[in-house]
């Protein structure tokens, strides 16, 4: 009879700690780098990025941008989508690097999702008059601490991270050689 009552005091414990944990939140830290050749000019390609209102014919699912003010250096926008069966995110965005035709660098941040990140579009012409686009994103996103804790979560979170670079590297290409 002890031993039934200890294992049944070490489940409650243990649901207990998983509750607590449930309710406790991490961040999961994403990088990643992605380059490619799209056939079309630097200065088209350049105009298409700095466009905000372009950033929602992409990975999600429901999105939108709302918010949007500036031009060049300095603009910033809110952007809301939801990229997966109930994960949104919900970020302020501001154009923090700017050297036309050759470089744009995001900030995103929020403090309510506590996701932030920085995105940096470097661009160089090709002998062929098209552009090298190389795309480093960075970001944290908060999530449950048994997520963030485990290599399951962080593995799930890089499988994400790199599908969403590859669907937006994708689909931008497919528009701009239009």
């Amino acid at each position: 009879m002890k031993v039934r009552g200890y294992r049944l005091a070490v489940l409650g414990v243990f649901l207990l700690a998983a509750l607590f944990m449930s309710s406790c939140v991490g961040n999961i830290w994403g990088l990643g780098v992605k380059s490619i050749e799209i056939n079309a000019p630097v200065e088209k390609v350049f105009k298409y990025l700095e466009d905000p209102g372009n950033y929602m014919t992409y990975p999600p699912v429901n999105g939108k941008i709302s918010n949007v003010q500036g031009q060049g250096l300095g603009w910033t926008c809110t952007i809301n989508y939801e990229y997966a069966p109930r994960q949104r995110i919900n970020s302020d965005f501001a154009l923090v690097d700017y050297v036309p035709n050759q470089q744009l660098v995001f900030k995103a941040g929020n403090t309510v999702e506590k996701n932030d990140g920085a995105y940096t579009f470097i661009l160089t012409p090709t002998p062929d008059g098209g552009t090298r686009l190389v795309w480093v994103s960075e970001g944290s996103v908060e999530v449950p601490l048994f997520v963030a804790i485990t290599k399951w979560g962080k593995a799930k979170f890089d499988r994400e991270y790199t599908k969403f670079m590859d669907d937006f590297a994708g689909r931008m290409k497919t528009e701009l050689e239009k």
